[in-house]
Order: C-alpha cells, then sequence, then structure tokens
C-alpha cells in the first residue's frame, strides 16, 4: 500500500480531498455510493505508480460491494427456489424466471441459472459470505466458489463450512478457497464413497 504521505502533486478532487486521502480512505471504510463516487473522479493516469495499485485495490473492494448489491436485488426477482419441476438435467431445476433473467442481463442460460442460485444461497445459508463480499473482503468468484461446494449441503453444515473457509479467504485465489471449501465440506458431510472418485477428479 502507498505511503499516505506520497506525493499527489497537489491533486485534489471536487470536494477539495486529495486523491491519496480518498483512496486511503476507500481501502479501509466500508464500501458506499459516495465513496465510490470519489473513487470515480480520479484520474489514473495522474496519480504516482503506488496510488494507481492502491486506487485498483479500493475500486476492486467497491466491485465486491456493488456485486453483492446486485445479487440481492436479483435474490429479489427471483424468491425461492422451485422444487418440483425438472429438466432431462436432473440436477437442474426448471425456473420460471431463468427465461426473464437471462434476457434482462443478457446472458446465456446456463449463466443465468448459476446466478440466481448463488443469489439464492447468500440469501439462504451463506450469510456470512454475502457479508464478506458487502464489505469487499472477498470477491464475487470468491463468493461463487463458495457456494458450488457447499450447494449439496444443509443451511448448518454450509454454516460450518464458511466459519472455517471465510478465515483468511480474501489471502486466497478463488481456485485456493475453492479446495479448501471442498476437503472442509467432505469432512463435515462426507460423500457417498461412489461420488467421491468425481469429486477427486474434478479438483
Amino acid at each position: 500500500m502507498a505511503d499516505a504521505e506520497q506525493s499527489d502533486f497537489g491533486l485534489t478532487t471536487a470536494d477539495g480531498a486529495s486523491p491519496s486521502a480518498v483512496i486511503a480512505a476507500a481501502l479501509v471504510d466500508a464500501p458506499s455510493a459516495g465513496t465510490l463516487g470519489a473513487l470515480g473522479s480520479l484520474d489514473p493516469l495522474s496519480l504516482p505508480a503506488g496510488l494507481q495499485v492502491d486506487l485498483l485495490v479500493a475500486l476492486d473492494r467497491h466491485a465486491s460491494w456493488v456485486s453483492a448489491l446486485r445479487l440481492r436485488a436479483l435474490a429479489a426477482v427471483v424468491g425461492e427456489e422451485p422444487t418440483d419441476e425438472f429438466i432431462e438435467d436432473p440436477f437442474m431445476v426448471v425456473d420460471p424466471v431463468r427465461e426473464e433473467i437471462s434476457t434482462a442481463l443478457r446472458i446465456s442460460n446456463f449463466a443465468a441459472d448459476k446466478s440466481i442460485s448463488l443469489a439464492r444461497s447468500l440469501r439462504s445459508k451463506l450469510l456470512a459470505t454475502e457479508e464478506k463480499l458487502a464489505t469487499g473482503e472477498i470477491t464475487f468468484a470468491h463468493a461463487a466458489a463458495l457456494s458450488e461446494e457447499c450447494e449439496r449441503l444443509s443451511a448448518s453444515e454450509a454454516a460450518q463450512v464458511e466459519q472455517i473457509v471465510l478465515l483468511g479467504a480474501g489471502s486466497k485465489t478463488p481456485g485456493q478457497l475453492r479446495r479448501h471449501a471442498r476437503r472442509v465440506a467432505a469432512r463435515i458431510a462426507p460423500l457417498p464413497i461412489a461420488d467421491q472418485a468425481d469429486a477427486e477428479f474434478a479438483k
């Protein structure tokens, strides 16, 4: 992280704050619309190299926050998970809102399914993961990886996995977090023998 005293070359934001002060606050304060707006007013090309990196990190934290807001909105649109209709793949539920989401967000049905599943998971059983995403401590990719590894678990089992895996999650890549979550989930709720080979092959 750049030194807070690093020169800003006399630059200030519209409200008179120095870029280094804006960025320093954005790195520690809870992400918010006001802070994101202040970061958006900065010109990265005018900043010294160290502050450019800090700006990138601060924006990444806010990207996670926006992802959390988006997933909350998506969860409100899609509602509870349907349980009684299936398509050819027995593991994929026919979701009446999938087409609507796919069209509205201009994404594939597969991507819509993934987004819907994650949104519901964060609102129903991965509450700590949603909180970490909203505070910028983990990224969308981290949340998606943990959700997928906890998909087969009950809410109580998923909460146990979260309690272990989210410790230090911000220092892991999404792939590292996924592997950790898979190992922890296997200890908390062991897979049937026939499925263990499939899970091992998927690593």
